[in-house]
């Protein structure tokens, strides 16, 4: 996974994903590995340009939450052929950016063997 060791400068990096699945009825799920981000931004856009969600937040952010309960962060991508994902991350710590995509039912399972894992 992408590693930029310590800097104060904010990251941005893109993620084209072509959803072939001919049953989309079960959402995908974009997990970044990496937990210590202090802002962390998330854009998915459809292929029309469309926005589908936004996402703000992170350690030093106000009022900021995660939006799924797992230690690391974790989006839920609404249904949709085509996904243009924008993110903006920046810490004081490194930045690391390892990225995973998982339907539901395999981020269910890895989050519950993460969860045994860490007690």
């Amino acid at each position: 996974p992408p590693n930029f060791g310590w800097s104060p400068s904010a990251y941005w990096f893109g993620l084209e994903l072509d959803d072939r699945r001919p049953d989309r009825s079960e959402n995908l799920f974009l997990e970044l590995g990496w937990p210590l981000f202090d802002e962390i931004e998330l854009w998915d856009f459809d292929a029309e340009g469309g926005l589908l969600r936004h996402y703000s937040g992170g350690d030093s952010r106000a009022g900021a939450w995660k939006e799924l309960r797992v230690p690391h962060f974790a989006f839920a991508l609404p249904a949709s052929p085509s996904h243009r994902i924008l993110i903006r991350a920046r810490s004081d710590d490194t930045v690391q950016l390892p990225a995973t995509i998982r339907t539901a039912g395999a981020f269910v399972e890895a989050s519950r063997r993460g969860s045994l894992a860490w007690g």
